[in-house]
């Protein structure tokens, strides 16, 4: 049975971190089916740590904010007056990584410019995904 269940796995394309996630091991023989094949996904970006987030919304339009004891950091005002390739919305983030937000939120900080920040109490918020590839319901009765 065990040998069923690594021809299955090698066939279908489970590549070792998802078989060792799942428990399985592969024997000696079956280091290629263990290691990264040629569908495997680059790494991950490097996400912001120690933020707390949120989407903007202006009109139209989304941008991502930042919580700070100032108060809201306009990611996307805060870029454009440092000139920074930082992401400035949320979709940004998710599909490239940090990409220098988290020295962008210093660099705001530490400068203090009020034009930067927006009161939490005055701003409008906008959903946390702003284009979701896939929408998942789950009914309970």
């Amino acid at each position: 049975m065990d040998r069923q269940r690594r021809i299955f796995l090698k066939r279908s394309g489970v590549t070792g971190a998802l078989a060792a996630a799942s428990g399985l091991t592969f024997a000696q023989g079956d280091a290629r089916a263990a290691g990264a094949g040629p569908a495997q996904k680059p790494a991950s970006p490097e996400m912001p740590k120690k933020m707390v987030l949120a989407t903007l919304r202006s009109g139209d339009e989304y941008s991502l904010g930042i919580k700070t004891d100032k108060g809201i950091l306009d990611v996307k005002r805060a870029a454009h007056a440092a000139r920074s390739g930082a992401p400035t919305t949320i979709d940004e983030l998710l599909a490239g990584g940090d990409r220098g937000l988290t020295e962008l939120r210093e660099l705001a900080l530490s400068t203090g410019s009020p034009s930067l920040f927006l009161d939490e109490n005055t701003i409008e918020y906008g959903p946390c995904v702003t284009h979701p590839e896939k929408i998942i319901c789950v009914g309970l009765n």
